[in-house]
């Protein structure tokens, strides 16, 4: 198992933050840097379904191409994919 934070900083090394454009949402966005990963589970766009795949095979994280949120959330329900 490694901390969250080591597996962040390796990604960063494959796909340095400088890169991204400036309106893209990159970096760690959920989680807790010094959680323990055993399990990631990569992925386009994070779905429902791939969410679900997730907590099937015991991935402590996902990281998709895709980051979810993209925009500024003023809302999180169960209404929308979001919630």
């Amino acid at each position: 198992m490694l901390p969250l934070n080591v597996v962040v900083k390796a990604l960063k090394q494959i796909a340095p933050l400088e890169l991204a454009e400036s309106w893209d949402n990159v970096g760690l966005l959920v989680g807790d840097p010094n959680a323990s990963i055993s399990r990631v589970l990569t992925c386009l766009t994070l779905t429902e379904e791939v969410l679900q795949e997730a907590i099937s095979l015991q991935a402590e994280l996902v990281v998709p191409h895709h980051p979810i949120p993209f925009r500024p959330i003023s809302r999180i329900t169960t209404d929308d994919p979001t919630g």
